[in-house]
């Protein structure tokens, strides 16, 4: 292996040549020193003053001593560097650097005009400030410094360095900024400049590349100026570059690529952050999935120094499509013109962006950093600012909704904000649009004043678009509408004045008033007129008649849906106040109540309806106990007729009698009183229900766990007054169990309703109880269970005369006199009687052990039962004549059979046959 090696060849160095290099050294050294010692520091410092205070007009301080250096070439350095600044409103920017090195060329070292080749800056700091008149005053930063610096000396290159430099943005207005940090860049001026360097804002790395192709003039220089983080992250600019004027100009072409606009977004509040959550939380994927926002931006450029246009802008992101113009000026005040038309935009990503900031990642205050910041101010419409926006959307999705045809038209200046056009159409083909003023009110936020308009096909739809449980309203009430009217919005209220709405046929006008909490409350006083109430049943006739069923508009059971109300979010709490209405088809002057409605409860309360000679006053709540609909009803009316509420308004006639169904095998519909508690206060003067009329109905009533139990029920029917007390019970076999009194009721009334006879009249009283059960009033009569007392006085009865047959008996000569003279007698004529005895009812089956019945001297016993199913009797009264003077009292027996409504009438006279005959025979 060893020989393969070179052979070494021993390296003998002369002592003499040795100290001659040494020496040489040495004298070079010194020279150098020598020179060092010639250059003229303070004037060459002095000079380089005097050309910053040429070019900028400000003042370069030097702190530190300056000196110079000649190895390892020719470097001037200038220690604490400062310039610009100032303590004014209009401060221009200020820079400062902790050394600044300037190379100069060693041939122009010892001249006049020593020529500047690189100039590097350690830590320097640039500080840019928006003044209170919301201008930077870039003053000594603008075109002419920056084409000296590009030109150069008659346009040789100049290196330019900066070590971890800083750039620091305020704004005085809102003492917010920014912070553009870690600074490392090294250029090149001449006449084709280059840039090339990264720094970091918000906490990412940037790069930066930029190149100025090289021209013989000023004017229109090719430039291309790259920002990125990598391949994904980047904004590229390619245009031309103009320095011949005191603002730089670019024209050309912008584009901008990021993948996750997110990642450069940083969060103020925990709302913003339940939002970003949310938004991540829609996914449809149900495993954990982090979302992105890609943006894809793109446009012509032209910049002016005080203007940036965007045109034939190009937005692909934040889920939305659009394009069109973007422009921005500050020539006196900043101005903001943007004209967008999307074919789709994503409102919930953008409202996510507007309450998101930026994250910066600094813990150093203004001056040696930024500071984070909150600038929501109590005006949140500047003064200082002009916006126009003309905005327009295909689609614009709204929660998860898409609503179509967007158009906004507005422009803010002096803080206020004239919107000229607002449209957009919802789901379910319903549309709102609204124009007016946004302005500061006196208090915290803004206020808008102005007018709206909307219709549409379904109003139950288009409140679906705002709360959920409207969908449960029915259709056929909240159909196709139509609004207009004029409209104030606070923090503090909501009102609408002059409003004309339309709901089917229903129109209401008037106003309304709405004040806000903190949580969702709409407290609102509401005046209207010229409200006709009987629409909503009118509309329920209609959906019935269209759909074949008819029914009673007030049924109610548990088949009825409450989702709605237990799904309502925000408390309504309404106070209406009506001139002129039509309610139970009568014409009323005025009329008000309290509408109140939150989760779990729904109330009208204090019903006033003030007709012209009367006032109808009610009460109604509805709430949840568990899970359990309760409900609370006080009514106190002058009149209701009950056919108002007929699924037809002409009611349908009454069949043809049959005797052999007297009593209806329909089911009794108890389903009401299922699943359903409550407490009932009522009274009424005169309760109308077809062809029969109650007058002073007045009930106290509970219902709980499908039993209704009558405190009190009392009400005037059949001329007379009647008290109950028991109660009804629902289920599979309804049933009932009452206590009642009939005071002083009028028998013609009560047997021409239940036996469709009109020959007696006279006053009753009835006093008892019955129990019955079943499942139709067939069953209720057949298993009727009842005792009775009953009391009548001034009967008269028609075509039955006692007296006549007193007559006939008095007139006879023979046996055969008295049949024919009694049968004739009695049925030409009245007797008036008094009526006392007990009935009892078991089974469905009517039996009395006696009932006395009393005509003048003529007393009668009546016994015997009538069958309640299938409507028979067969009663007999024995009557007796005192007055005719016998050792045995004469009688008579009359007995009715058969049908209960026409039943067969039978005398027997023999009793008084035998009295004549013994009168005769004086035997």
């Amino acid at each position: 292996m060893w020989h393969n090696l070179p052979m070494i060849r021993k390296i003998q160095i002369n002592p003499k040549t040795l100290v001659a290099g040494v020496m040489a050294v040495l004298f070079v050294l010194g020279v150098i020193l020598l020179l060092q010692g010639l250059v003229d520091t303070p004037t060459f410092q002095a000079r380089i003053v005097q050309a910053v205070k040429a070019q900028t007009g400000q003042t370069l301080t030097i702190k530190g001593k300056g000196s110079i250096s000649l190895l390892p070439k020719p470097t001037f350095y200038l220690p604490g560097v400062e310039l610009g600044g100032g303590l004014d409103e209009a401060s221009p920017p200020d820079m400062s650097a902790e050394m600044m090195s300037i190379n100069i060329s060693v041939f122009s070292l010892f001249s006049s005009a020593p020529r500047i080749t690189a100039v590097t800056l350690d830590h320097p700091v640039l500080s840019v400030e928006r003044a209170h008149d919301n201008l930077i005053h870039w003053d000594w930063l603008n075109g002419t410094l920056l084409d000296a610096f590009a030109s150069g000396e008659n346009n040789e290159p100049v290196a330019v360095v900066i070590n971890d430099g800083k750039i620091i943005y305020h704004n005085s207005q809102t003492d917010g900024g920014l912070a553009i940090e870690n600074i490392h860049v090294y250029g090149v001026s001449g006449l084709a400049p280059q840039l090339d360097g990264t720094f970091s804002v918000y906490g990412h790395n940037l790069s930066i590349k930029s190149t100025v192709d090289a021209v013989a003039n000023k004017e229109d220089r090719p430039i291309h100026l790259t920002l990125s983080s990598d391949s994904k992250n980047k904004i590229q600019v390619d245009g031309t570059l103009n320095l011949a004027s005191d603002a730089p100009r670019i024209n050309g072409d912008i584009s901008m690529e990021l993948e996750d606009l997110l990642v450069w977004m940083k969060p103020k509040t925990t709302e913003t952050h339940t939002l970003l959550d949310r938004l991540s939380s829609s996914s449809n994927n149900t495993q954990e999935k982090k979302v992105t926002l890609p943006v894809k931006f793109s446009s012509n450029l032209s910049e002016s120094g005080l203007s940036v246009v965007l045109s034939n802008a190009k937005l692909e992101g934040l889920n939305s499509v659009g394009q069109g113009r973007i422009g921005f000026s500050w020539a006196d005040v900043l101005t903001i013109d943007t004209d967008m038309a999307f074919t789709s935009m994503d409102y919930n990503t953008w409202k996510l962006l507007a309450t998101t900031g930026f994250q910066y990642k600094s813990d150093q205050t203004v001056g040696g950093g930024i500071q984070d910041n909150d600038a929501s101010q109590d005006n949140i419409l500047p003064k200082d600012i002009r916006v126009t926006l003309n905005f327009s959307a295909n689609q614009l999705i709204i929660s998860s909704q898409t609503w179509e045809n967007a158009l906004v038209r507005m422009h803010l200046d002096a803080g206020t904000v004239t919107v000229n056009q607002f449209h957009v159409t919802f789901p379910g083909e319903s549309d709102l649009s609204l124009f007016g003023i946004v302005s500061q009110g006196n208090g915290k936020g803004v206020r808008f004043e102005g007018s709206m308009e909307t219709q549409g096909k379904s109003l139950r739809k288009f409140l679906t678009i705002f709360d959920e449980s409207a969908s449960d309203l029915p259709d056929a009430i909240f159909g196709s509408f139509y609004a207009h009217s004029n409209i104030f919005i606070s923090s503090e209220q909501l009102r609408l004045s002059e409003a004309d709405v339309r709901i089917n046929e229903l129109r209401l006008n008037g106003g309304l008033v709405a004040y806000y909490d903190p949580a969702p409350h709409l407290e609102a006083d509401v005046k209207l007129k010229n409200i006709n109430f009987d629409y909503f049943r009118d509309v329920s006739r209609k959906e019935q008649e269209s759909s074949g069923h008819k029914e009673f508009l007030l049924k109610f059971d548990k088949s009825a849906n409450f989702s709605w109300l237990k799904k309502l979010q925000t408390t309504v709490d309404l106070k209406v106040n009506v001139d002129h209405f039509t309610f139970l088809e009568r014409e009323g002057e005025n009329a008000s109540f309290r509408l109140f409605a939150r989760e779990g409860e729904f109330g009208i309360y204090d019903i006033r309806f003030y007709y012209p000679h009367d006032t109808m006053e009610a009460s109604f709540r509805l709430a949840f106990k568990d899970n359990q609909p309760y409900v609370n009803a006080l009514v106190n009316a002058n009149q209701i007729d009950m056919n108002y509420f007929n699924a037809s308004p002409q009611p349908e006639p009454n069949p043809a009698p049959d005797e052999r169904k007297k009593w209806s095998e329909d089911l009794i519909d108890m389903g009401w009183m299922d699943g359903l508690n409550g407490t009932f206060d009522v009274s009424i003067g005169k309760l109308l229900y077809g062809d029969k009329s109650i007058d002073n109905l007045k009930m106290k009533s509970t219902l709980q766990d499908n039993l209704l139990t009558f405190q009190s029920l009392s009400f005037l029917y059949w001329q007379g007054k009647c008290d109950m007390a028991g109660s009804i019970y629902g289920g599979k076999v309804p049933g009932v169990s009452l206590g009642f009194t009939l005071y002083d009721a009028e028998i013609h009334d009560v047997l021409k309703a239940w036996a469709d006879r009109d020959n007696i009249s006279g006053r009753i009283s009835l006093s008892g109880s019955v129990v019955t059960s079943g499942v139709n009033p067939l069953s209720w009569i057949s298993q009727a269970d009842a005792k009775v007392v009953l009391t009548a006085r001034g009967v008269t009865v028609q075509s039955f005369n006692l007296q006549g047959v007193t007559d006939a008996v008095a007139v006879s000569r023979t046996a055969s006199d008295v049949l024919n003279n009694v049968n004739l007698a009695m049925r030409d004529g009245t007797t008036e009687m008094s009526v006392d005895g007990n009935v009892n009812v078991k089974n469905g089956v009517v039996r009395t052990p006696g009932i006395t019945l009393k005509a003048g001297t003529i007393t009668g016993n009546l016994t015997g039962e009538v069958k309640l199913v299938p409507w028979t009797m067969d009663v007999t009264t024995l009557y007796q004549f005192p007055a005719m003077k016998s050792e045995t009292l004469p009688t008579m027996t009359v007995q009715l059979e058969g049908s209960a409504d026409k039943p067969e009438l039978q005398v027997d006279t023999s009793s008084l046959e035998a009295y004549v005959a013994k009168r005769i025979t004086g035997r």
